[in-house]
């Protein structure tokens, strides 16, 4: 035909062979010069908590003279979007995709997923006062995922420090705060005032 498509993956030299109403023959070349992509990786797929931040990407190789990248969606993205790693600090699990273009227009792309784990929810409870000697319950259990692991301090005055709702019991007024590790790791802390009433 006149006008095939030609999808080389070498640089390729085509020669068209046209005869006319004779037979004789002309010919014609036409050089096909295939540029090399550019070699990107945005990298492995990372897990978060919900606020943390986590560093994606990787310097690409390959192509033709210089590489420019470019990062999208923007949302969550800290900083620049045209760099070789980027800091992203999403909300939801996002897939982020980086287009990697080189000098001759060239350009190949790769994805990267984020996931991003919610954060226990916990509250340590109101201010309190109590007279000395007396306990009482502080803390509630914590939701919002799973596999929670409580952690108080200080322990002094406290029945337990590693459970949802210890009693305190402390001597003199004291702030006690929790931390609480769920299932992928993800903490949230929160304080309590228990106030001892002077007699």
């Amino acid at each position: 035909i006149l006008q095939p498509i030609a999808s080389p993956s070498t640089t390729t030299q085509y020669i068209l062979t046209v005869n006319d109403t004779k037979n004789c023959p002309v010919k014609d070349t036409v050089l096909v010069t295939v540029n090399p992509l550019p070699s990107v990786n945005a990298g492995a797929d990372a897990v978060l908590c919900l606020g943390n931040l986590t560093t994606i990407g990787n310097t690409a190789s390959g192509g033709t003279g210089t590489l420019t990248y470019s990062w999208s969606p923007l949302s969550g993205i800290i900083g620049v979007s045209t760099s070789p790693q980027i800091n992203v600090k999403p909300n939801v699990t996002t897939d982020y995709i980086v287009v990697v273009t080189d000098s001759k227009g060239c350009e190949k792309r790769d994805t990267v997923k984020v996931t991003v784990n919610p954060k226990p929810d916990i509250d340590a409870g109101a201010n309190t006062v109590i007279c000395a000697g007396v306990g009482t319950a502080i803390g509630n259990p914590a939701t919002g995922s799973s596999g929670y692991v409580y952690d108080w301090t200080p322990i002094a005055g406290l029945s337990s420090p590693t459970v949802a709702q210890p009693i305190a019991t402390p001597t003199v007024t004291t702030t006690y705060q929790v931390i609480v590790t769920d299932v992928n790791g993800c903490k949230d802390t929160s304080k309590i005032d228990v106030r001892v009433r002077s007699i």
